[in-house]
């Protein structure tokens, strides 16, 4: 069984009638998906400077491990500090 229901809307200045109902809840759910997605990747931007951070302190980690000498935690803590 399928509904056939026809709506009328207006989007800021145009109108839109004779649109099936099943339409505007699609088109609405994907508008709704792409906010969502638009507003992840705004709020990760903050992010990117931290994770580089994180990348690098488990290269000090894994080079402690290892046994390399304080020149290479140096330059570690140096990639910290760069400009980005």
């Amino acid at each position: 069984m399928q509904s056939e229901t026809q709506v009328s809307f207006t989007l800021l200045n145009y109108s839109f009638s004779n649109v099936p109902l099943f339409s505007v809840i699609i088109g609405s759910m994907l508008i709704g998906v792409l906010l969502a997605y638009l507003i992840h990747m705004i709020n990760s931007i903050p992010r990117l400077p931290k994770d580089i951070q994180l990348q690098t302190m488990r290269i000090i980690q894994d080079r402690f491990l290892v046994g390399v000498t304080a020149g290479a935690c140096r330059e570690a803590a140096n990639l910290l500090q760069a400009p980005k």
